[in-house]
């Protein structure tokens, strides 16, 4: 065993959790940031559902990091809850946008 092995494992699994629990948080906070897009008047919605879609491009982008296919499943079925809810919501938008 060289130098440095027997803390790689550990290390590995450290960082897989960490990335973990990254995505999940960018996840979160994309559906809350989409929440208050909803809530927000015309002239902030635009402007918050874009920080939801950039949570929602970082948590996509990351997932790659995570090697677990059970854990990457079930982060990727979140990241889909969260693209169909961002898709919708943006669609409401424009329609409020046209009507308006």
């Amino acid at each position: 065993m060289r130098p440095g092995e027997k803390h790689a494992a550990p290390m590995a699994a450290e960082s897989e959790a960490l990335w973990i629990a990254f995505i999940n948080n960018e996840i979160d906070l994309s559906f809350t940031m989409l929440r208050l897009s909803e809530a927000d008047g015309p002239e902030h919605s635009a402007r918050t559902m874009a920080k939801a879609q950039r949570g929602y491009a970082s948590a996509k982008h990351f997932l790659g990091q995570v090697n677990n296919s059970a854990v990457r499943k079930s982060l990727q079925q979140r990241l889909d809850e969260l693209k169909a809810a961002l898709d919708k919501a943006s669609v409401a938008l424009e329609d409020q946008r046209k009507s308006d």
